[in-house]
């Protein structure tokens, strides 16, 4: 992936990562909700390109293999529509990979 302009141009969240993402997550994966905030604002901070976009991958996988569970439905959505929006930002300042591409159209299936 070839970064463009400028060295912190990686740097495109949305308020909807901090935001949601951390409780989705908690609920989705069972992980303590705090300790998810925590790890987002570290990777806002001190984190890169290369650790937001494993970041986004762990999490978009979290979001493909969420049990089907009527009661997590609306989080699963939810959460595959915030980090296909990501992905698609992401193109803005990074040359995704097919891989990613693919993940991201998967996840905006999931959010449909």
């Amino acid at each position: 992936m070839a970064l463009r302009d400028h060295p912190d141009s990686w740097m495109h969240l949305p308020p909807e990562v901090e935001r949601l993402v951390p409780a989705l997550v908690a609920r989705l994966g069972g992980r303590d909700e705090r300790l998810e905030a925590d790890r987002v604002e570290e990777l806002v901070l001190r984190g890169d390109r290369h650790d937001w976009l494993a970041y986004l991958d762990e999490v978009a996988e979290l979001a493909e293999r969420a049990p089907n569970d009527p009661r997590l439905d609306a989080d699963r959505t939810l959460l595959a529509v915030i980090l296909a929006d990501q992905y698609e930002l992401i193109q803005a300042v990074l040359d995704l990979d097919p891989e990613a591409d693919a993940r991201r159209r998967r996840l905006r299936a999931i959010g449909a």
